[in-house]
């Protein structure tokens, strides 16, 4: 029997046991390690995810806000005031957000940029309580701030810093996530060597074992590098997020700029239009949005119109038109667009006309109404007038005292007068709608052609015709055909006046027999109507006056007027012819030649029936030699009869006399010429009687300073001469000047009123000046032009040099006045271009003088003297005539839609019948109209605006363009160019000079352009000179330019070249 055999002896088993425990302890402690980085890590990147959307949320919400405050300042609208406030409780949530789950480092850096957004906050705050309280201008300055904008970019920039302090604090986590997995590697790496050396014995036990643990160790190394991966992953996103945030932000920035401007030019257009705009509910019709114009128009205040609803600015149904207008109102809300009539009501109560365009439009993502409303009520009332005034017609013609008929163009009744009826004996018959030759059958056959001549256009009139009458009565007559029009302005029928004159040519007769008895008189006769306008003259006096009928005849008798009789004496006898109806007595009077002399005149009042003057007839004869003495004659030849003092020929006598007595002395004279400064005006404003009385004041005032070395005299007019002499240095003489002055500080009593004069003088002396009285006259009264050059209220002393300048002067003037005749002056034209197309499409005429002495004179040394010697007239006359012709040969050679613009005077345009110098240019070039354009200056229309405008539109009529030229150097009133039938605005060329750039430079050219645009005017700039102007002009729309950038002015040849081969711009 075996004995049993022993298994092997195991191993022990508490060393491996051990060793797992502690292998086991050792991977739960990096493990746990391990996932803890792990979890650490995800919590963190979620967390920085977070802040980062919550920052991206804050700068967004900051932008809103911004939008926010931008459009609730520039509309006053409360849903966005709503908007703003809510935007803002959520920006403070979020802040608060960010702040608690930030680092401290980022809650710092958040802190920065909480203290910028209260500052914007702020500025904000303050803009909105300024819109909120209706000073939206001032909220829009706040906002567009120095301050503003500022604020705005610490906002931003203090963002940007706490967004990269949080990048910044994820990649320190990260590196520490990073060396935390790295350690744990190599512990458990360590831990496996360890336990090999501890598990020798038990190889395959360990080696399974090993094998989990390894796996493990690479299942956590592959962990712990998908988990970095994905953090970097997680990282670039967060930065992409960022940059991308960031761009949002300046996106956002632009938009909100862009937002701004936009905004700013449709308020502008929109309050700058001249009707009244505002979008109304469709519903409830309450008023959401208005422009300016609707403030002015209906009285209310921006905020007071937005609380009302369009009822509230009605008459209600008080008129009969309102409710169809509320049916227009309606279809309109339907969808089609309506233009109706309303009576409106304005905050005052008052109600008025207007046009309502009214059409549906979208207004804050909801359809609503916009209305354009248009002040009729003064076309209502002229309707009206209008209405009145044609039963006025109707009324007047009835029942004129005249004979009247109106006739259709079928020579039908239409209406006629009573006189008219009576006239022919037709009182009783209905004779509307009857054809004339019906009513009438015995009228003339030659009466055919007149009505049919007027059926044409043409006006005709018989101031002496027989008319023989139905009864066979044959009377004198005066008539007068003429067509009527319709509103169409179409020949609609025949007027015919008629008025009878048997009695009046009877009058005639016996008058013009009358006539015949008193021409042959020896007596001088004249007739004047009854203003006093001389109407006619016998031979007696011519042969007493020396004035020949046609020189007299259409003046007044103040023709003879000789100043020895003061207001007193004519005044007495008007009133004498007033209530005796003549007037006889003793008048001096003045001949042609100027001799005084004194006669016996009777005027005698002729009148009517009813007591009306009708003429006054003056008869008179010369009693000259008869009844004065020559003492008497002597002192009325060397006394002015105003003032009382020597009249020049007395003054010079005695100037004569202390040059002798100078001379022997070897003295000094003083010869002080006096001009009283805009002495017209008063005579203007005053009168003559009231001038002459402030004449012989001012002369007695003068007449003080008269003694032994000072005489007064007076000139004439408003001029005196005053003479000092016994002098011994000039000075003496100009203490004279001032004494004079202190003679005007006083004011002159004069109808109840207190006026202020001032005088100009000129001194010359003796011997200095001149040896003779005539010399030291004339070289005084030079002074005296140059101080009235100087800006009166003033004195000169003579120098030599004047005279050479008075020389040249007149030497200038003779030769100017030759140069006409001469053919020496010549036209040079230079282009007008079109910015539409760059093309040539017309000149301007400039005058040029080609001297024989002098070569080309330049026109600013002849224009001003043509202008104040009249000469201007017949040169512009020249211009004008040669313009128009070579315009003709040039529009039919090269271009027929060539213009020539012609410049005219306010002389010419004051002094000339302009329609007759336009026509007679006109049909002897054989040029149309529209190749005519004239431009004036506003020192020509100013003067007299209503008859220079009515002057101006007939013109316009006749299809010539008008171009008011140097526009902006005067007054510039828009007011007058409202007034004018403007085609054109020429810019002055000091403001084209100035354009630089396009900021202020072109601020003045941009507004005159813009203004004139939207009066339906064109703009010319002139002096264009260089290609930068050109480019800005071409930005701001101007029409056309001129200047030396295109071409100088050039001779008729050198521009005849130039419209052959024309270059475009």
């Amino acid at each position: 029997m075996k004995p049993p055999r022993e298994n092997p002896p195991r191993p022990p088993m508490t060393p491996l046991w051990l060793g797992a425990v502690l292998t086991v302890l050792l991977l739960l402690i990096i493990g746990g390690n391990i996932v803890s980085a792990y979890v650490s890590t995800n919590e963190f990147a979620e967390t920085e995810v977070k802040i980062l959307e919550i920052s991206g949320e804050i700068a967004g919400l900051q932008d809103m806000l911004s939008c926010s405050a931008q459009l609730a300042v520039s509309t006053g609208n409360r849903s966005w005031l709503k908007s703003y406030a809510r935007d803002r409780e959520r920006l403070s949530a979020a802040m608060i957000e960010a702040l608690r789950l930030g680092t401290p480092a980022f809650a710092q850096a958040l802190s920065d940029v909480r203290a910028a957004e209260e500052q914007l906050r702020g500025l904000e705050d303050r803009a909105i309580a300024l819109a909120s309280a209706g000073r939206r201008q001032e909220a829009a300055e706040l906002l567009a701030s120095a301050a503003f904008s500022q604020a705005s970019q610490e906002y931003v920039a203090g963002l940007r810093l706490a967004q990269k302090v949080l990048l910044r604090e994820g990649d320190q986590k990260l590196a520490y996530i990073r060396q935390t997995n790295q350690v744990g590697a190599i512990l458990a790496s360590a831990a496996m060597v360890a336990l090999l050396a501890l598990w020798a014995y038990a190889i395959p036990f360990v080696r399974r074992h090993f094998n989990f643990m390894e796996s493990s160790r690479r299942a956590l190394e592959l962990a712990g590098q998908e988990l970095e991966q994905k953090v970097r992953a997680r990282t670039a996103q967060l930065e992409q997020s960022n940059d991308m945030l960031l761009n949002e932000i300046e996106h956002r920035n632009e938009a909100e700029r862009a937002l701004r401007e936009s905004r700013q030019n449709y308020l502008s257009i929109f309050n700058s239009v001249n009707d009244a705009i505002f979008v109304h509910d469709s519903e409830s019709g309450v008023i959401l949005e208005v422009n300016q114009r609707c403030e002015t128009l209906f009285g209310y205040a921006r905020a007071q119109l937005l609380a009302l609803s369009v009822a509230d600015i009605s008459a209600g149904d008080a008129h009969s038109n309102q409710q169809a207008a509320w049916e227009k109102i309606q279809s309109a809300i339907e969808g089609g667009a309506q233009v109706f009539e309303w009576l409106a009501k304005h905050q005052s109560g008052r109600l008025f006309w207007v046009e309502i365009s009214l059409q549906k439009t979208v207004y804050q993502g909801k359809t609503q109404l916009l209305a354009v409303v248009r002040d009729i009520d003064q076309q209502k009332r002229d309707q009206q007038t209008l209405q009145t005034q044609r039963h006025l017609l109707e009324l007047f013609v009835e029942h004129a005292p005249a004979s009247i008929v109106m006739l259709d163009s079928d020579l039908r009744f239409v209406m006629g007068s009573k006189a008219w009826v009576d006239s022919f004996g037709l009182r009783g018959q209905d004779l509307t709608g009857r054809q004339l030759y019906e009513i009438l059958p015995n009228l003339p056959e030659r009466w055919k052609a007149v009505y049919k001549r007027c059926l044409d256009g043409a006006v005709e009139h018989m101031e002496e015709d027989i008319l023989d009458r139905p009864d066979g009565q044959v009377d004198w007559c005066r008539w007068e055909c003429r067509p009527w029009y319709s509103a169409e302005e179409k020949i609609a029928g025949l007027m015919l006046y008629l008025e009878l004159i048997t009695d009046k040519k009877k009058a005639q007769d016996q008058l013009d027999l009358a006539f015949k008895f008193f021409d042959n008189a020896i007596e001088g006769v004249m007739v004047t109507n009854a203003e006093g306008v001389i109407e006619t003259v016998n031979r007696g006096f011519t042969i007493i006056t020396g004035y020949n009928p046609d020189e007299a005849i259409g003046k007044t008798p103040r023709l003879l007027r000789s100043d020895h009789h003061g207001p007193e004496f004519y005044k007495a006898m008007w009133q004498s012819i007033r209530q005796h109806g003549e007037w006889s007595g003793e008048i001096w009077n003045r001949r042609k030649n100027g001799e005084a002399f004194l006669e016996w005149q009777t005027i005698m009042a002729q009148r009517d029936a009813e007591g009306n003057v009708l003429r006054y007839v003056s008869i008179f004869h010369d009693i000259t030699d008869v009844r004065l003495s020559e003492e008497k004659i002597e002192y009325q030849a060397n006394y002015d009869a105003l003032t009382d003092l020597p009249n020049r020929t007395l003054f010079i006598d005695r100037l004569n006399l202390a040059i002798d007595q100078a001379r022997a002395a070897k003295q000094m004279v003083a010869v002080i010429s006096l001009d009283l400064d805009n002495f017209k005006n008063v005579n203007d404003t005053l009168g003559l009687p009231l001038g002459d009385q402030l004449i012989k004041l001012v002369g007695h005032r003068l007449a003080a300073m008269d003694g032994p070395s000072v005489n007064v005299g007076r000139q004439g007019g408003d001029e005196y001469l005053i003479m000092a002499e016994g002098l011994t240095h000039p000075r003496q003489g100009v203490k004279v000047v001032h004494d004079i002055s202190a003679l005007f500080a006083e004011p002159f009593h004069l109808a109840g009123k207190e006026l202020f004069l001032t005088s100009s003088m000129g001194l010359s002396f003796y011997p200095n000046d001149g040896a003779d009285a005539a010399t030291l006259l004339k070289n005084a009264d030079t002074a005296l032009h140059q101080a009235k050059l100087r800006g009166k209220n003033t004195y000169h002393l003579f120098e030599p040099r004047l005279n050479a300048m008075v020389s040249d002067r007149l030497n200038l003037e003779n030769r100017l006045r030759k140069a006409l005749e001469r053919q020496e002056f010549l036209i040079y034209y230079q282009p007008k271009v079109d910015l539409r197309d760059g093309r040539m499409k017309g000149m301007e005429a400039l005058i040029r003088w080609q001297s024989p002495d002098e070569g080309l004179v330049p026109p600013d040394m002849f224009i001003p003297l043509a202008e104040e010697t009249g000469l201007i007239v017949p040169i512009g006359q020249w211009v004008l005539d040669a313009a128009c012709q070579q315009a003709k040969l040039w529009r039919d050679k090269y271009d027929p839609e060539l213009r020539v613009a012609v410049n005219l005077s306010p002389r010419q345009f004051q002094e000339v019948d302009m329609m007759s110098l336009v026509s007679y240019a006109l049909s002897n070039s054989g040029l149309t109209p529209d190749g005519l354009e004239l431009e004036i200056t506003e020192s020509l229309v100013l003067p007299n605006l209503n008859e220079a405008s009515s002057i101006l539109k007939r013109l316009a009529d006749w299809g010539l363009t008008i171009t008011m030229d140097d526009f902006g150097t005067g007054y510039s009133s828009l007011s007058h160019l409202k007034n004018l039938p403007l085609d054109y605005l020429k810019i002055d060329k000091s403001f084209i000079m100035d354009i630089k750039s396009e900021g202020e430079d072109a601020t003045l050219p941009g507004t005159i352009i813009s203004m004139a645009h939207s009066m339906g005017i064109g703009v010319i700039a002139e002096g264009v000179e260089t290609q930068a102007q050109l480019a800005i002009l071409r930005r701001l729309n101007c029409d056309y330019i001129q200047g030396y950038f295109y071409s100088r002015p050039l001779p008729e040849r050198q521009f005849e070249e130039l419209l052959a081969n024309p270059r475009r711009l």
